[in-house]
């Protein structure tokens, strides 16, 4: 039996090592390409004359209102919306000039949200013209091994103030990973 040189022996560990180290680097597993964090899609819309608007019942004493289908709707652009969160932590939302919609998170601990929203942040910051409310249920989701658990919501119901908005109506319950269903239609008064 033959003696293998120790220098050897130290040259093949380091490069043993080497490739220990370099393996170590490679991810775990797969990764998440979809989205887990699910948000409410804010369309916008001039009104009509006759409002879209059609009563739903009643959460906490105030009239909810759904989504009256109509064929005919003008999708409007805003010059620069904005929505803070009432009674959470201070997130801002807001989007580029020419905004057609504008996505909002929900929490999963409360069945109910409240947004200040504003038409043209860029007039005026702190110009904040309507409240919204969304009220919803929320339901954890198994996305994958990867991706791990989120949640998805059921719009139970949508109210707001009316000083710059018209109505606002729930145009789809699920709220999901779906990033191309508009949830909620939000109707502005023609000026």
């Amino acid at each position: 039996m033959q003696r293998i040189p120790a220098r050897d022996l130290k040259a093949a560990l380091a490069i043993l090592a080497c490739a220990a180290g370099l393996a170590s680097c490679e991810s775990a597993g797969q990764q998440c390409y979809t989205p887990i964090n699910i948000s409410v899609q804010n369309s916008f819309f001039l009104s009509w004359p006759d409002s879209l608007k059609e009563p739903d019942g009643v959460v906490n004493g105030d009239t909810v209102y759904i989504y009256i289908p109509v064929t005919e709707l003008e999708d409007t652009a805003l010059a620069s919306p904005q929505l803070k969160v009432i009674g959470e932590d201070s997130v801002y939302l807001s989007v580029l000039a020419g905004a057609r919609s504008l996505r909002c998170l929900l929490n999963p601990a409360k069945d109910s949200i409240r947004y200040s929203f504003g038409v043209n942040s860029e007039v005026d910051t702190l110009a904040f013209t309507d409240t919204i409310t969304y009220y919803y249920t929320p339901s954890v989701h198994f996305i994958s091994n990867s991706c791990g658990y989120t949640y998805y919501y059921e719009l139970t119901g949508v109210k707001s103030t009316y000083h710059e908005i018209d109505s606002i109506a729930i145009a789809n319950r699920a709220v999901t990973q779906d990033l191309n269903t508009s949830h909620v239609r939000i109707i502005f008064k023609r000026q």
